[in-house]
C-alpha cells in the first residue's frame, strides 16, 4: 500500500510540473508572438509610406534625367560656341580632332 502512495505521489508531481511547464510555455510563446507581431509592424512600411516613397523615388529619377539633359546641352552650346570663336583657327581644329579620336587611332600600327 506505501508503494502505491509513493507512486501516486510522483505521479500527481510529474503531472503537476509538466502542467506548470506547458502553461510556461503557452506564455513564452504568446510573447513571442507579440514581439513577433510588433517587430514585422515595425520593420514594414504602410502602404501610404510606400505610395509616398514611389512618388519621391520617381520625382527623383524625373529630375536626375532632367539635369542630365541641361548637362549635355550646356556642352552642346559650350562646344558650339568654341567652335564659333575658333573658327579659323587650325591649332583648335587640331586639339579638337585630337580629343575627338580614340587613343587606339593615335597609334601607329
Amino acid at each position: 500500500m506505501i508503494p502505491w502512495i509513493i507512486v501516486f505521489i510522483l505521479l500527481s508531481c510529474l503531472i503537476v510540473v509538466l502542467v506548470l511547464h506547458f502553461k510556461q510555455l503557452r506564455v513564452l510563446k504568446s510573447r513571442y508572438e507579440a514581439v513577433l507581431q510588433e517587430l514585422k509592424s515595425r520593420r514594414s512600411p504602410s502602404d501610404e509610406a510606400l505610395a509616398e516613397l514611389e512618388k519621391w523615388k520617381t520625382r527623383y529619377e524625373a529630375e536626375k534625367a532632367a539635369k542630365e539633359e541641361l548637362i549635355k546641352e550646356a556642352e552642346r552650346w559650350k562646344k558650339r560656341y568654341w567652335e564659333q570663336v575658333h573658327e579659323g583657327s587650325d591649332s583648335y581644329r587640331t586639339r579638337v580632332g585630337k580629343e575627338d579620336e580614340s587613343w587606339g587611332d593615335r597609334e601607329p600600327y
